[in-house]
């Protein structure tokens, strides 16, 4: 439960926090890239993103997949599917 919860807040978190850059492109893959950090207390997670694969880390555990960003739906959509 606490994976799928986090999973959905880093989705969200990835969906509104577009760059700047990749708004200007219009380049939905660009501007989910990199890491993405959550701390709350001493509870700490991260998501990295890079090309179409996505890590979770949570509490020394990891779970990795793939993403598919469907651009032309709207609102936009994305697949998250976990692999590992």
């Amino acid at each position: 439960m606490l994976h799928r919860l986090s999973i959905a807040m880093f989705t969200g978190l990835a969906i509104l926090a577009y760059s700047v850059e990749a708004q200007e492109k219009n380049d939905d893959k660009m501007a989910i890239q990199g890491n993405w950090n959550a701390k709350k207390g001493d509870f700490a997670a991260k998501l990295t993103v890079t090309a179409e694969k996505f890590t979770f880390e949570i509490r020394g555990s990891s779970i990795k997949g793939t993403i598919v960003i469907d651009s032309a739906k709207t609102p936009k959509h994305m697949d998250w599917v976990v692999t590992e």
